[in-house]
């Protein structure tokens, strides 16, 4: 039997730019721009460059820039800098997960998040 999850999307937006392969500027519908921090994932940087970094924006970018995406935020909401804690989604695929699978982006646990055991089960890591 197969199961299937549902998903609460507390936001659309539209992805207007993607700075690196787990962070992307979205336009939410009433209009506000917001930074957004891709939870539970970690991709090479852009700056400095890290090996990887502009496949990992690329990849990023041809899956969400220029779409409109569903976001469901993570109860801690923000990080230290301000940024949107979300999972993103674009036509019934996880982005954050579609990230790992794809190497582009890791499995990031440094700080709790509420869908760690879906992406840590993702990426293969064991407990």
């Amino acid at each position: 039997m197969k199961t299937i999850a549902i998903i609460l999307l507390t936001a659309t937006a539209f992805v207007a730019r993607v700075y690196d392969g787990d962070t992307v500027t979205v336009i939410l519908d009433d209009g506000t721009v917001e930074t957004a921090r891709i939870v539970g994932i970690d991709a090479p940087e852009m700056k400095p460059l890290e090996p990887g970094g502009p496949e990992a924006r690329d990849f990023l970018a041809e899956l969400v820039l220029g779409r409109y995406v569903g976001l469901e935020m993570d109860s801690a909401e923000r990080d230290y800098f301000g940024r949107l804690l979300v999972y993103i989604y674009r036509d019934g695929v996880w982005i954050n997960a579609e990230m790992i699978r794809s190497g582009h982006a890791e499995y990031y646990d440094k700080y709790r998040f509420d869908k760690e055991g879906e992406l840590k089960e993702v990426s293969g890591e064991k407990n």
